[in-house]
């Protein structure tokens, strides 16, 4: 439970004001401060974004993206992002993904 709300709070981060590494694919970027030892990936366009984060020792990934309400978890650490989701439609977290 501890992990989901650090996690639940990190990315809350990302929509925050005030950032300090940038992080993006394409056009899209952001500024961000992650805890040490956490590294995000973030794939974006205007019409959605895809966001993971994963910590250094860690054995999770966690996920989502603007087309979903819900955190994704994934105990394999080298998983691909999924696709970047447009407009409302889910990003198709499948696989070794799982609903938090």
């Amino acid at each position: 439970m501890k992990k989901t709300i650090l996690i639940s709070a990190s990315i809350l981060m990302f929509a925050s004001s005030a950032f300090a590494q940038t992080l993006g694919s394409g056009t899209s970027t952001m500024n961000v401060t992650l805890s040490s030892g956490v590294t995000a990936a973030y794939t974006g366009s205007a019409s959605g974004y895809v966001l993971t984060t994963v910590h250094s020792s860690g054995t999770f990934v966690f996920g989502t993206s603007s087309g979903d309400t819900r955190i994704w978890k994934s105990s394999n650490t080298g998983v691909a992002l999924p696709s970047t989701p447009v407009g409302t439609a889910s990003a198709g977290f499948t696989g070794d993904w799982k609903e938090q």
